[in-house]
């Protein structure tokens, strides 16, 4: 117990010892400290899962050996997860499953590394994943927090189609982290903002620490996407597993709305036209060079999964990467977009701004059919070309879809706007 009390006075977090006492049970070393590590790993389990073999054989596989890897046991059956062990510089036992973030945090409190990097132990890591986020860090040294990229480990899994926050093409941009597993902080800033919030059980913790984060003036140009940070992941293994994984993650939705009430608006502003163009802007003027770099040195990484990214052409988050204007130039049928609020009108900004033309809006209120937004037309549902390509971007997109399916349009005539 005294060293998780030294720990937490390293890093300014003695007010957090009441909480985490209780739950902590036992540190141990096993493998022997590497002379200069670089990055600190960090993966936390609760029970035995039959991808952790293949996360840990992936992280012995890295092609960047220069990082300590810190297991948070975070209690299971005894002596379930022992086979664990000789793989790690540092296995942390807990008493009993505290949730995610509070497990990571006692893992991080154990980093020895400038960089921590939280992984999955469901996930399976590209070779080049410890190396992206390393380089990331060094060729852009302000770099604050990363997210990297899930794909699917089972491309023919119908739940894999849902996620639309997954995969966001193969630009470097701006964006808050949705991924807690794959992600990577720098670790001064990540214990000054206090580390991941405590309370949050399951999801969108990545949310809350970016906000906290900028509230202590960290930039949003300091926060990046990292398409070259790979790891295969399934979103969910069965219905049921779905089920429950959705609840779970709507309950910690209701906390971060109570906790941030502006949230969303504050989100926002990462994906307005004139605030991405800008935040491109200012990232590419200060850090052209070591883009460049980067590219060269992972622009491979991307063939090695292609069978996973074209399972996510049809569905992943639109209005974001620049990939995603440069494959709609190409398209030569109508492009509608479904929906007059401010996603559709937002996004219909990015589309000019990006030099691709929006042919027409599309409205479920009756009251906009033929009306104009902008110079566009509003048409009903059953004015869409039948050979449209259709972006919803509206809250109501499951049940658009359901709607547009009906009406005969194909699902690879359809995606959806998440912005």
């Amino acid at each position: 117990m005294d060293i998780l009390i030294s720990k937490l006075q390293e890093r300014n977090w003695s007010y957090k010892t009441a909480l985490y006492q209780p739950d902590f049970e036992s540190h141990t070393s096993y493998k022997q400290a590497i002379s200069q590590p670089f990055v600190s790993v960090i993966i936390i389990c609760w029970q035995i899962n039959p991808l952790l073999s293949d996360a840990i054989a992936a992280l012995s596989r890295q092609s960047c050996q220069a990082f300590e890897l810190i297991f948070v046991d975070n209690g299971s059956v005894d002596s379930e997860l022992g086979w664990v062990k000789p793989h790690c510089h540092h296995f942390i036992r807990l008493k009993r499953n505290t949730g995610a973030y509070l497990a990571r945090n006692i893992g991080a409190l154990f980093a020895s590394t400038p960089i921590l990097l939280f992984l999955e132990d469901d996930g399976v890591a590209d070779q080049d994943l410890v190396k992206a986020h390393l380089r990331m860090h060094q060729l852009i040294p302000e770099t604050v927090a990363i997210r990297g990229v899930y794909l699917p480990l089972l491309p023919e899994n119908p739940a894999n189609e849902l996620p639309q926050h997954y995969y966001h093409g193969q630009t470097v941009f701006p964006l808050y982290s949705t991924l807690e597993g794959n992600s990577s902080y720098n670790a001064q800033s990540f214990f000054e903002a206090g580390g991941w919030d405590d309370q949050i059980n399951f999801g969108h913790g990545g949310i809350d620490l970016a906000l906290r984060l900028q509230a202590k003036g960290v930039k949003q140009t300091q926060q990046l996407y990292l398409p070259f940070a790979i790891l295969r992941h399934d979103f969910a293994k069965s219905v049921n597993h779905l089920t429950v994984k959705q609840k779970k993650q709507e309950q910690g939705l209701d906390y971060i709305k109570a906790k941030h009430p502006g949230y969303v608006a504050e989100l926002h502003k990462w994906h307005t036209a004139d605030g991405i163009q800008q935040l491109r802007a200012n990232l590419s003027e200060q850090h052209c060079s070591s883009l460049r770099v980067l590219y060269q040195e992972f622009g491979r990484v991307q063939y090695r999964h292609q069978d996973a990214i074209c399972t996510y052409k049809y569905t992943r988050q639109l209005g974001l990467s620049a990939e995603c204007y440069a494959e709609l130039k190409l398209i030569l049928a109508p492009l509608v977009v479904y929906g007059t609020g401010n996603k559709g009108k937002d996004f219909v900004k990015l589309c000019q701004h990006n030099q691709v033309s929006v042919s027409f809006y599309a409205d479920s209120a009756e009251g906009k059919w033929g009306t104009s937004v902008g110079d566009i037309t509003v048409l009903s549902p059953k004015e869409i070309p039948d050979n449209s390509l259709i972006i919803i971007a509206s809250q109501w997109d499951k049940e658009i879809l359901a709607s547009l399916l009906t009406l005969g349009f194909k699902k690879e005539q359809i995606k959806t706007l998440c912005l």
